[in-house]
């Protein structure tokens, strides 16, 4: 089945576009977003699905994220984070695990000093990647960040903000 159609994307290297062999007929790009538009001509559906095992530079990235909150002053993981960190994991087949590119970085609010929660988040970080290690990820291939506290405007201060800077985020790409 023959049909015209148009991906949208952040890709990083639109040099590497090749208008007739991907059967491009068109790039717009939207600066303010660093998203591409991409406009394909009559793009054979059969063909692309037909294709059986892609070379590794055909394969999909695919990235998931997932935040880990705590509680105040504390680099201790409750029960329920802990099993929010379970499923988010058990996205991930046992195999992939080996080659899984990890990003962990920790925060924290704005209660303490400066100093001190720069330790707070990079304690908290270092909690999750303990974990994971242990879910058979490989250490090399974590890297882990400790940002500690995010400024929050006097007119912003609330026990929700607080709340939600006190977290680490987790974001691993696997193929």
């Amino acid at each position: 089945k023959m049909m015209n159609y148009f991906a949208a994307g952040c890709f990083e290297n639109r040099s590497n576009y090749n208008h007739e062999r991907d059967r491009i007929r068109d790039v717009k790009s939207l600066d303010s977003f660093g998203c591409t538009y991409l406009y394909f001509d009559n793009f054979d559906l059969q063909i692309a699905s037909q294709k059986k095992n892609p070379t590794p530079h055909e394969k999909t990235i695919t990235s998931i994220s997932e935040f880990v909150f705590f509680r105040t002053d504390s680099d201790v993981i409750t029960k329920s984070e802990y099993e929010k960190i379970n499923r988010f994991v058990s996205k991930i087949g046992l195999d992939t695990r080996k080659s899984a590119r990890i990003s962990i970085i920790g925060y924290a609010d704005d209660v303490g000093s400066v100093d001190s929660n720069i330790k707070l988040s990079q304690r908290r970080a270092a909690s999750i990647q303990e974990i994971l290690l242990g879910y058979g990820f490989l250490n090399e291939n974590i890297d882990v960040q400790a940002k500690g506290e995010i400024q929050i405007s006097e007119h912003e201060v609330s026990d929700e903000k607080r709340r939600m800077n006190r977290r680490v985020e987790m974001k691993i790409e696997f193929y």
